[in-house]
């Protein structure tokens, strides 16, 4: 079994799946890279708050946009669910600011654990033992 070093407990990030097709493997990556999201670019709280991340989101969602116009893409080797996990609007790419781990593989390979998920879950068990409910303003 291979040793998985992390290297920052929480980061807020941009990040995609691997694919081979895109990203490519070499004789030197890792078992199993495929299986993995890779970072794409990291933000500080300062750089999401100034909007820095929409621009990387928007550059994302626009190439691989063109990637798939093309059809030049073949299916995922590993996820099955691959293209309704990228593209979940009726074809279109959706990135997001993800709240991840990161860590780095044998083969030097720095791959992202999306924590997201956790996060919102620990914060509705909060809400909820907290009695606290979401107000919203009607117009």
């Amino acid at each position: 079994m291979t040793s998985i070093d992390s290297i920052a407990p929480f980061q807020l990030v941009v990040a995609e799946y691997h694919h081979p097709e895109i990203h490519g493997i070499t004789s030197e990556s890792s078992p199993n890279i495929a299986s993995y999201m890779l970072p794409f670019e990291t933000f500080d709280v300062a750089d999401v708050f100034s909007g820095e991340h929409e621009k990387t989101i928007a550059c994302l969602n626009r190439n691989y946009s063109k990637y798939v116009a093309g059809n030049r893409y073949k299916p995922h080797p590993v996820i099955r669910n691959y293209n309704n996990i990228v593209f979940p609007n009726r074809g279109l790419p959706d990135f997001k600011l993800l709240v991840v781990q990161t860590y780095e593989l044998p083969g030097n390979e720095l791959i992202v654990v999306n924590r997201t998920t956790g996060f919102i879950r620990l914060q509705r068990r909060i809400r909820r033992w907290l009695g606290v409910t979401r107000t919203y303003n009607r117009m």
